[in-house]
């Protein structure tokens, strides 16, 4: 496969997400352009994330797109994701008693009577505010979903002949909060169902860089497992620093602060802009 790269967008809520791509803006502004990945996947409202990072160019472009999403936020009434109706879904996903499918199909039978309609302008908004609708061609975008009726993972890409708006809007679509999404006859829900990250779909590569923005709030038993299908030796997580962490015990959830979360994210990047190129470029 040559020297080949993946990058990993983990699901972190909405201040994860942007912690993440604060990261990312910061990266490139240093030289340190994780877009240029052959492989880039994003989990829940990272998928966003990712999806913008894989359709811009440059820091200005991704932080354009970035704070023009969050400002039409901020002038729409959105009603925001509660942080107790987030953690009752991962509560859900993570609970151990039944077989891993069939907590998944529990989930998405939830997803599917839950009363989400008014959530759906969260989503509007941001697709909407995608610089294109069309699937990057010079890399490989990878979004995953689960089916609501199987409890099994689907991953979507360009190759598949979904519209990119659907496979994102499915991507992004936390269950409970927000509805299903119909592809093909069978509804879909989001990835981190599945998986925090999701990372086993960047097995493989010979460089895989993961955002983690939950990482020191996981259990490392949970990191282990997240983790378990990547090569160490070839492999950097990277999770957000102590002041990030503090403010995600308190403000996950808070839409007040969306641009602190951006910012967190883009000082901890011109903060270990060295120690990460080095594990990117070599």
């Amino acid at each position: 496969m040559g020297d080949s790269r993946g990058l990993v967008l983990s699901a972190g809520a909405h201040g994860g997400a942007l912690w993440e791509v604060g990261m990312i803006i910061g990266l490139r502004r240093a030289g340190v352009d994780l877009g240029a990945a052959d492989l880039i996947v994003g989990t829940s409202q990272a998928a966003f994330m990712a999806t913008l990072t894989a359709l811009t160019d440059t820091a200005d472009e991704l932080e354009h797109a970035v704070r023009t999403i969050g400002e039409r936020r901020q002038q729409t009434y959105v009603p925001e994701v509660e942080a107790d109706q987030f953690m009752h879904t991962l509560y859900t996903a993570s609970d151990t008693s039944p077989s891993a499918r069939e907590r998944r199909q529990r989930l998405g039978a939830l997803a599917c009577e839950s009363d989400t309609e008014r959530a759906a302008p969260r989503l509007d908004i941001a697709i909407a505010g995608l610089p294109s609708d069309r699937w990057p061609d010079d890399r490989d975008l990878v979004l995953p979903t689960v089916e609501t009726e199987s409890g099994e993972r689907a991953v979507w890409r360009r190759a598949d002949g979904v519209p990119l708006p659907t496979a994102l809007r499915a991507a992004c679509t936390i269950p409970t909060v927000f509805r299903p999404v119909e592809i093909a006859g069978r509804h879909h829900m989001d990835g981190m169902a599945y998986s925090l990250a999701n990372a086993d779909l960047a097995a493989g590569h010979d460089r895989v860089l993961v955002l983690l923005p939950l990482r020191p709030l996981l259990p490392d038993a949970v990191v282990r497992r997240e983790l378990a299908a990547l090569d160490p030796g070839r492999t950097t997580v990277i999770g957000p620093d102590a002041e990030s962490v503090e403010a995600f015990k308190t403000s996950l959830f808070d839409p007040r602060i969306w641009v602190t979360f951006l910012e967190f994210g883009q000082r901890q990047a011109a903060a270990r802009a060295a120690e990460i190129a080095a594990a990117w470029t070599g």
